[in-house]
């Protein structure tokens, strides 16, 4: 059993990046959908984005980019 969700794709929305994410499950209090804003290099201008928004201990909370499905289909594999 792994007891991390990996391979998750955080954005930073003061930076406007985007990086690679590791949790520990453990620490992983809420999964929910999200819609938050990000640039689209195509379109020239900030487009809403549909993904999600991970809630840890110490109320840290992660926007990501992935879609809820699938980080909670990779939640539930751990």
């Amino acid at each position: 059993m792994v007891n991390a969700l990996l391979d998750v794709t955080g954005f930073d929305q003061d930076k406007d990046e985007a990086f690679k994410l590791s949790l520990n499950v453990k620490k992983i209090i809420a999964i929910a959908e999200d819609t938050f804003a990000i640039f689209d290099d195509v379109a020239g201008e900030y487009v809403d984005h549909v993904g999600c928004e991970i809630t840890v201990n110490g109320s840290l909370c992660y926007k990501i980019l992935e879609p809820y499905q699938e980080v909670k289909d990779k939640f539930v594999r751990c």
